[in-house]
């Protein structure tokens, strides 16, 4: 794919967001917004976990977004969800990302600080993680009730059984 680059200005900060950077432009991204090359290199890597640096000059963070599709039935953290890297200060925010997030294009609100976006799309990674949960847990509570209702059945046979079994004492004991 190639790499899409969007520059939206807003009146106190600039946000750029790159998506699908190819290696090859990783160095010129590093020095065009200078960039730590290796925190762009972590931005991409496939395995890489949530993280959180804070430099003399902007801060760093790696967010991740569920993405995978519940008919994907996937089960490791890279085919479930990709993530959003955010190198930013109080003028400019860049996010960059290999995989779109649909959420990243319906942005309307005209947003006052640099703060109050990045904390948008932080609540938006987060969003994309309900339905899922919500889908998952309601599959726990199918598999607790399936469980617990074969329990009770067994046991209620096993007393049933138990008590045809058992002799039955005089009543005047």
């Amino acid at each position: 794919m190639n790499t899409t680059i969007k520059r939206t200005n807003y009146k106190l900060f600039e946000w750029i967001d790159i998506c699908h950077p190819e290696a090859e432009d990783l160095n010129q991204i590093a020095q065009t917004y200078h960039l730590d090359y290796f925190q762009i290199k972590d931005s991409l890597d496939v395995g890489h976990l949530p993280k959180f640096e804070k430099l003399p000059t902007y801060n760093f963070l790696i967010l991740r977004g569920y993405t995978a599709k519940e008919q994907d039935r996937v089960t490791n953290v890279n085919e479930l969800s990709n993530k959003i890297a955010f190198f930013y200060n109080q003028d400019k925010i860049i996010t960059i990302h290999r995989s779109e997030f649909d959420f990243l294009h319906r942005i309307t609100v005209d947003f006052e600080q640099s703060s109050d976006l990045l904390i948008y799309i932080v609540h938006k990674l987060m969003q994309t993680f309900v339905a899922p949960s919500q889908i998952l847990s309601r599959e726990i509570d199918d598999i607790e009730h399936a469980i617990l209702l074969n329990t009770t059945q067994k046991y209620q046979w096993k007393i049933y059984i138990s008590r045809k079994q058992r002799p039955e004492l005089p009543k005047n004991c």
